[in-house]
């Protein structure tokens, strides 16, 4: 599909990309080829980066030829990478010299949380009260099942659990903490499953990073 959601001068390329050959039009959105091709950017993106982008603030997006170029002969793909400044990837962003150098790892967050949801995830400081940060990032297996919610959410309450605990340093979970984790629709082209690491009394700050506090002090506010 043309990439969607960003103005050209946003942009930043990855310099990857290729040919699409015996092909018949430009691959959909729901298309299983362009799945392949998205993957394929993530790899990319792995290697530019050193890091998962989804564990930084920026956007991979596929790019394919109009319907219009592919009948004038285009056959291209391409990955762009655009940094974004927003939690969710709504606030695109312009920026100087390479986000090889320059992306942002996404680190401590501020939200309000109510009930079995968090609202309003900024990116905050983590030397400012902020309600918790994120802990990592992993990808949903091929071929999960997403018709059985209960089985679902018990794999992403597990695997995120490994997550946390590996980034506080620590084999089991502090009594003052817990985890959030959101995950994405079984449509979308971005498969990521964020853990995000918080108090267990909601809405209760830190002052101070979790990143391999073992057994040392919480940094409440």
């Amino acid at each position: 599909m043309p990439s969607v959601g960003l103005r050209q001068e946003y942009w930043i390329w990855l310099n990857r990309g290729g040919r699409l050959s015996d092909v018949a039009s430009p691959p959909t959105r729901s298309s299983t080829l362009a799945r392949q091709l998205y993957r394929e950017c993530e790899d990319a993106a792995q290697e530019f980066l050193g890091l998962p982008w989804r564990s930084t603030y920026t956007w991979l997006v596929l790019s394919v030829p109009s319907r219009r170029a592919w009948n004038d002969g285009a056959r291209w793909y391409r990955c762009d990478l655009t940094m974004n400044n927003a939690f969710y990837q709504t606030i695109p962003d312009r920026t100087t010299g390479s986000l090889r150098d320059t992306a942002q790892p996404i680190t401590c967050l501020t939200w309000y949380a109510v009930e079995d949801n968090l609202h309003d995830i900024e990116p905050s400081d983590c030397s400012v009260p902020h309600e918790g940060e994120l802990a990592g990032v992993f990808l949903v297996a091929e071929g999960t099942d997403y018709s059985d919610l209960d089985a679902l959410t018990a794999q992403f309450e597990d695997r995120c659990m490994d997550v946390v605990l590996d980034f506080l340093g620590r084999r089991s979970i502090l009594d003052e903490l817990s985890f959030w984790y959101s995950w994405p629709y079984e449509e979308a082209f971005d498969q990521w499953v964020l853990c995000l690491v918080s108090a267990r009394e909601a809405n209760r700050a830190f002052t101070g990073s979790l990143r391999g506090i073992g057994s040392g002090p919480i940094p409440f506010a």
